[in-house]
C-alpha cells in the first residue's frame, strides 16, 4: 500500500516513519472578543420604496442564458474522489451581450429631493448565488453603489474607489439567482464611472436554508449530511474559539471555491486585528487574497436545529504563506466589529484530544475531536517535523474545511488543516481510521514568520482611552495629530456662547475611512459626515453647551489622522465667557478621572498618578512619587484592568476596569490602591488656572479593609472622610 494526499496537489508514493514531534520555547496569546458595531452605511434602496423592487422596470434586466452545469459536475465528481484538487463552487461567466455600464445599460430616474438614482437587475437563471465583478468603479464624494438580492436582502453599500479603494472588485455574495444594483449620488458633483464585467454563477453550494452535504460514504439517513458530520452545537465547545472560525469564499482561475480559517488574537491590547489563518493550497497570493469573502456564526441555532448565516467580511491582504506548513496569514480588509471571536494561540505542542471546528463543502459549521499519532501512514514531503497527523475519534472533514483551525484541549489554535494521508485504496472516511491520517500544518514552524504581526503593539495617542461616549476626552480648538487604531475616538469640547462649530478630520483613505459625527453628552446625533475622500467636515451655528465628537473607523485598519475643531470661546481660556472673572463655565466638567485615564502616558492632561509616603498631614507635595507603568504582578488582575503602579511589588497603584465590575470596581470607574507600608495611592489635579474649582465625586468600597480618602490642596487636607 503507498499513501497519498487529499486536498493538496501532490500524490506521493512512498511512506517514512518517524520517532515523533520536536518540542521547542512555545509563545501563546489568549482569546479575546469582538465588539458589535452597527453599519453607518445605508444599504436600503431608494427606488419604488413601496413596492417590492422585483417590479424595476424590465428595460433594466439583464438575463443570462442558461447554464449547463453537469461537465463541471462530472469533473467535480472525479476531483472529488481523487487528492490535488480544492473544492470547487462556482464558474466565472461574462456578461452576455458586452460590459455593463451606467451611460449603456440600467434605468436612470432623479427623485424628489434631487437625488439621481440607476438601478440595474441581474437574473443568472439557475444560480444558487451570484457575486458581481466592477472592472471600473468610481463614484464622486457622498455617492453609494448598494448591491443586494431582490427584497433588499444580503445588502452591501460601496462608496469612493470601491472595496480597499481598489477601483476594480468583486462584491459579496447574493444568495438568489437575482441581483440587484442601485447607485444613488452625493451632494458633491460628478458622475460615477461604473462597470461590470463578470459573474460568478454558483452551481454546487446550496442555500444557507437548506444545505445537506453528501459524504463519500453511504447516508446514515440523519438530517444534516451522515454520521460522519458533526453539528458544532451538538458540542460543548469553547465559544471564542467557534466564533473565530469562519466559512471562506474566495476566486481564482476563473472558479470559485470554499475553504475555511480561523481570526487570531495578536498580543496588542489596544487593537482587534482581522489576523486570519487559513491553509495556503486555499489562497496563495494577492489576487486570490483579494477576492476572500469570510462568512461568521455560519452554524445551527440548537442541536441540529435552524441554521443561520451571519454577516461577512470582504477582502484580504496576504501577509506571509508557504508551502512548507501550508500556511496562509491574512488580515481582512475590515477588523473584525461583529461580535467574532479571536482565537487564542499557542506554539506548545499540543496534548490530546485535540479539536476541528469547521465548514466542509463550504455547509454550515462542524465539530471533530480526535487524537495525535505518528504511526503510519506518513506522506515524505510532509514530515511530522512540519505537520500534526491524527486520526479523528469523533466527526469528519471532508473538502471545504481545509485552513481550518486545529485547537489544543485549551482551545488554543495549534495548527492548520492541510488534508489527508492515506493508503491507496484506503479513501478516508469515518469508518476506516486505522489507515489514513489528516495532515494540519504546524503553528510553531509558520509562527516565525508571522510573529511580527501577532507580537507588535500599536502605538496611540496620549488622548486615549476615549473609545466610548463615556471616555470622551476634553479637547481644544485646533489642530490636533492623532491616532485610531481601534474603532471609534470621542471628544468633548464646551462653547460658552452661540456660535459656529466646525470640525474637521483629514486621513489617508489607503489606510482607512473615517466618519465624522456631531452629539450631544447622551448620544443625540446632531450633524454627521460620511463621505468617502480623505476630509470629513461638519460646520453648523450651535448654542452654548458641551458637545461631543465621535471619529469612527468605518472601513480598513486604521491610522494617523488630523483633527481641527473651531468653536466659539472653547470653555478652556481664563474667562471664556467674557464675564470678567473665571466661573462654572470655564471649568466646565473641565477633568474626569474616570474619562481621562490613560494608560499610555502618566501625566496625561492634568492628571498624575503616584504615591506619598503617609506620615500624616500636612504632606509635603516634593514628596510626590510618580508612577511608571508597570505590568500586574502575579497576574493578579485580570486583562480588562488598565494600570499604574510603583516598581515597589505592584502596590500602591491606580487602576482603571475596562473589563467586567470585578473587587468592587464597576467598569469604566477609576480605583486607587494603598501600598503595604502606608503608602496612599494619588491621583493629583494640576489647575490650568486661577479660579474656583468645583470638585464632585463619588466612592464605592473596595476591598473590605479600612479606607481613608483625603482631598488635598498643596498637600493640606481640604476634606477626609
Amino acid at each position: 500500500m503507498h499513501p497519498a494526499l487529499r486536498y493538496t496537489s501532490v500524490v506521493l508514493a512512498f511512506c517514512i516513519t518517524s520517532a515523533g514531534y520536536a518540542q521547542q520555547e512555545a509563545f501563546f496569546v489568549p482569546s479575546e472578543r469582538a465588539p458589535v458595531y452597527q453599519d453607518l452605511e445605508s444599504t436600503q434602496l431608494l427606488s419604488n420604496p413601496a413596492q417590492d423592487p422585483v417590479s424595476w422596470p424590465d428595460a433594466n434586466i439583464v438575463h443570462w442564458p442558461a447554464f449547463d452545469s453537469a461537465p463541471l459536475a462530472a469533473v467535480d465528481a472525479v476531483n472529488d474522489s481523487q487528492p490535488g484538487h480544492p473544492f470547487r463552487v462556482g464558474a466565472v461567466r461574462p456578461i452576455p451581450l458586452g460590459n455593463l455600464t451606467v451611460q449603456t445599460n440600467g434605468t436612470s430616474s432623479v427623485l424628489a429631493d434631487g437625488t439621481s438614482l440607476w438601478t440595474l437587475k441581474l437574473h443568472v437563471p439557475g444560480a444558487l448565488n451570484v457575486r458581481v465583478h466592477f472592472s471600473s468603479f468610481s463614484l464622486p464624494d457622498g455617492a453609494s453603489v448598494v448591491v443586494c438580492g431582490v427584497g433588499g436582502a444580503y445588502a452591501h453599500s460601496f462608496e469612493g474607489e470601491g472595496l480597499a479603494q481598489a477601483g476594480a472588485f468583486w462584491s459579496q455574495t447574493v444568495w438568489s439567482d437575482t441581483v440587484l444594483i442601485e447607485y444613488r449620488s452625493g451632494a458633491g458633483p460628478g458622475q460615477p464611472n461604473i462597470e461590470i464585467d463578470q459573474i460568478l454563477h454558483g452551481y454546487r453550494m446550496p442555500e444557507p436554508a437548506v444545505i445537506d452535504l453528501p459524504m463519500p460514504q453511504p447516508e446514515d439517513g440523519s438530517p444534516r449530511g451522515g454520521s460522519c458530520l458533526e453539528d458544532v452545537s451538538c458540542h460543548s465547545v469553547d465559544a471564542n474559539a467557534c466564533d473565530s472560525v469562519g466559512q471562506m469564499d474566495y476566486i481564482s482561475g476563473g472558479f470559485g471555491y470554499v475553504c475555511t480559517g480561523a481570526l487570531l488574537n495578536d498580543a496588542d491590547p489596544n487593537t482587534l486585528a482581522g489576523y486570519f489563518l487559513t491553509a495556503n493550497h486555499c489562497i496563495s497570493d494577492q489576487a486570490t487574497a483579494s477576492t476572500l469573502e469570510v462568512f461568521w456564526f455560519y452554524q445551527t441555532l440548537t442541536c441540529n436545529g435552524t441554521i443561520q448565516i451571519g454577516p461577512s467580511t470582504l477582502g484580504s491582504t496576504l501577509l506571509a504563506n508557504s508551502s512548507g506548513s501550508d500556511f496562509c496569514f491574512l488580515r481582512l480588509a475590515d477588523d473584525p466589529e461583529n461580535g467574532q471571536g479571536l482565537a487564542a494561540w499557542t506554539t506548545a505542542g499540543p496534548s490530546n484530544p485535540v479539536h476541528g471546528i469547521h465548514h466542509p463543502g463550504g455547509s454550515y459549521k462542524r465539530y471533530s475531536a480526535g487524537h495525535l499519532t505518528s504511526a503510519a501512514p506518513i506522506c515524505g514531503s510532509y514530515p511530522l517535523s512540519n505537520y500534526w497527523y491524527l486520526d479523528w475519534d469523533t466527526g469528519m472533514t471532508h473538502g471545504g474545511s481545509s485552513g481550518s483551525p486545529l485547537f489544543n484541549p485549551a482551545w488554543q489554535v495549534v495548527g492548520q488543516l492541510y488534508g489527508h494521508c492515506y493508503f491507496t485504496g484506503c479513501e478516508p472516511d469515518c469508518t476506516n481510521a486505522s489507515c489514513n491520517n489528516h495532515i494540519y500544518g504546524r503553528l510553531d514552524v509558520s509562527y516565525p514568520s508571522i510573529a511580527g504581526h501577532l507580537n507588535s503593539v500599536a502605538s496611540d495617542d496620549g488622548f486615549e482611552d476615549n473609545d466610548s461616549l463615556a471616555q470622551a476626552r476634553r479637547i481644544t480648538a485646533g489642530a490636533h495629530f492623532l491616532k485610531l487604531i481601534d474603532f471609534d475616538d470621542y471628544f468633548a469640547v464646551t462653547t460658552c456662547s452661540q456660535g459656529n462649530v466646525v470640525v474637521t478630520a483629514t486621513f489617508a483613505t489607503a489606510q482607512m475611512d473615517l466618519d465624522l459625527f456631531l452629539l450631544t453628552p447622551t448620544n443625540g446625533q446632531l450633524a454627521a459626515s460620511t463621505g468617502s475622500g480623505g476630509t470629513e467636515s461638519i460646520t453648523g451655528s450651535r448654542p452654548p453647551g458641551t458637545y461631543i465628537i465621535r471619529v469612527n473607523k468605518d472601513h480598513g485598519w486604521g491610522g494617523d489622522y488630523t483633527l481641527t475643531i473651531s468653536a466659539p470661546n472653547d470653555g478652556i481660556g481664563p474667562d471664556c465667557n467674557s464675564n470678567g472673572v473665571p466661573d462654572a463655565c470655564d471649568l466646565n466638567v473641565l477633568s474626569n478621572l474616570r474619562s481621562d485615564f490613560s494608560h499610555t502616558s502618566n501625566p496625561t492632561g492634568r492628571w498624575s498618578y503616584g504615591y506619598y509616603q503617609w506620615t500624616g498631614l500636612p504632606i509635603d507635595p516634593d514628596n510626590f512619587v510618580l508612577f511608571p507603568h508597570v505590568p500586574a504582578i502575579g497576574g493578579v488582575y485580570t486583562a480588562g484592568w488598565q494600570w499604574y503602579s510603583s516598581s515597589i511589588g505592584g502596590e500602591p497603584n491606580v487602576l482603571h476596569n475596562e473589563g467586567v465590575p470585578a473587587n468592587g470596581v464597576p467598569t469604566g470607574w477609576t480605583t486607587l490602591h494603598p501600598g503595604l507600608s502606608a503608602q496612599g495611592s494619588v491621583a493629583r489635579w494640576t489647575a490650568p488656572l486661577s479660579g474656583t474649582a468645583h470638585i464632585w465625586g463619588q466612592t464605592l468600597p473596595g476591598d473590605a479593609a479600612a479606607e481613608r480618602l483625603h482631598i488635598l490642596k498643596e498637600g493640606t487636607g481640604m476634606n477626609g472622610m
